[in-house]
C-alpha cells in the first residue's frame, strides 16, 4: 500500500524525541531550518509528510544522522507502532 498522499499510512519518526533531546523548541528548530513553527508540529504529528532535503537538514541541525531520525528513538525507547505504520484509531459510532 503507497504511503504517499495518505496520512493514515506515514511511517513512524523520531523527529520530535532529537528535537527534545537535543533541547530545542519547535520554534528553536523552526528557525534553524528556515521554516515554520506550524510545519515542525504536522510533521512531528504526522500531518505533513517530510521530503529527503528535510531529512538531511534536521539531521545537521540535531547533530545525528538522518537514518536515525527514521529509526532510533535517542531517549531509549520503542514507540508502539503496527507493521512499522502508525495507524490512527478509527472512532466509534
Amino acid at each position: 500500500m503507497p504511503r504517499v498522499g495518505n496520512p493514515d499510512n506515514r511511517r513512524r519518526h523520531f523527529v520530535r524525541e532529537w528535537r527534545k533531546f537535543r533541547g530545542l523548541t519547535q520554534e528553536q528548530l523552526a528557525e534553524r531550518l528556515n521554516t515554520t513553527k506550524a510545519n515542525i508540529s504536522r510533521i512531528e504529528n504526522l500531518r505533513q509528510g517530510y521530503t529527503q532535503d528535510f531529512l538531511e537538514a534536521c539531521a545537521d541541525v540535531l547533530k545525528t544522522e538522518p537514518a536515525l531520525l527514521l529509526t532510533k528513538n535517542p531517549f531509549g525507547h520503542e514507540a508502539p507502532t503496527t507493521g512499522g505504520f502508525v495507524r490512527k484509531a478509527k472512532k466509534q459510532a
